[in-house]
Parts: C-alpha cells; structure tokens; sequence
C-alpha cells in the first residue's frame, strides 16, 4: 500500500471460499457489500453492480481477488512441514475463485490482481502473521469501525481487501496503464 491517494477506478473485490464475500468500492467508498455469495446469481449480482458502476463514471473496473498458498502444519521440534492441505480442500479453495473469475470474464474487467492475505493484512494493519481467527476478528472489526458495517467474516474480509485494493500498486498501475 504504497501510493497515498485512492485509485480512479472500480474495484470489486473477493474473498472466496466455501463462503464467499465481496464489496464493490469506487475510489476510496464503499459501494455495496455482501456475505456468503457462493450462487452464481449472488456473484453475477456484485460483478453487475461493479460494471454498470464502471460504465456509468468512465473508469476502469478492476477484480481484486484473494489467493492462498498451500498451508503447512510444522513439527514443532524439526521445523519441517508434516501435514499440507489435502487434495481436497486445495481444489475447493481454487473452485470458487475460478467461479468468480469465469464469471468475471463476461463483464471484461481492465484488470483482475490476486493477493494473498498475508499482504493485504500487513499493508492494512501493520504487523505480521495473524492466526486466522484473530484476522478474521480483526476484519470484523476494521468494517465495522471504518464503515460502519456489521457483517460475518467473508464479508468483512472483502471489505478489508477493496480497501487495501484501492491503494495498491497493483491496482494503480491498470489504471494508468487504463489512461494512456
């Protein structure tokens, strides 16, 4: 989170999962927010309201979507990892932000970034590594003091990534590239 103005664009943002959240911003505002968005009809929802917005004001729509790595569990006297995701639960995450994204196509975004949480979370709040309840907590409570929405943890998740997605470089740099 580098640059200290909010980009001139249209951002929607995702968190997906088994349940999905998402928030549409414009420049530095939220504009719409929803929890547990996991129907096509749920996402085709969010991505019409982010791309009739986009149209409307002539700005780029740009799709921030959260990605995760592979976690490990370490043995706690080797340090090496014992214990990984399973087959499973790798393919289930990657489903639903391949739902969102399929779905995102037909809208042509100017541009789709994927972040993992691990950055939006240091760049938003400072800090390091955040166990998941604790982020997921503090999500919460980060949308309900800085725009005054009481929601569940996905929602509050997206909400947290499309303010981080506003000044992100990443973001900046489509929208200028959306200028020339």
């Amino acid at each position: 989170m580098t640059v200290a103005y909010a980009a001139d664009a249209v951002i929607l943002a995702v968190d997906p999962g088994a349940d999905d959240g998402s928030a549409v911003f414009h420049r530095n505002t939220l504009v719409e927010s929803q929890g547990v968005t996991c129907t096509r009809a749920g996402r085709e929802r969010l991505i019409r309201i982010a791309h009739d917005l986009s149209g409307d004001m002539g700005i780029p729509l740009v799709c921030v979507v959260e990605t995760w790595t592979q976690h490990r569990k370490r043995d706690p006297r080797t340090g090496k990892a014992t214990q990984g995701w399973t087959f499973e639960t790798a393919l289930r995450c990657g489903e639903q932000a391949g739902r969102w994204l399929g779905d995102m196509e037909e809208v042509n975004p100017h541009g789709i970034v994927r972040v993992k949480p691990l950055i939006w979370r240091a760049q938003l709040w400072g800090g390091r590594h955040m166990k998941t309840d604790a982020a997921k907590a503090k999500a919460i409570q980060h949308a309900r003091q800085a725009w005054r929405v009481s929601c569940d943890d996905n929602e509050a998740e997206a909400i947290c990534i499309g303010h981080w997605s506003v000044f992100a470089d990443d973001v900046h740099a489509i929208v200028r590239a959306h200028a020339a």
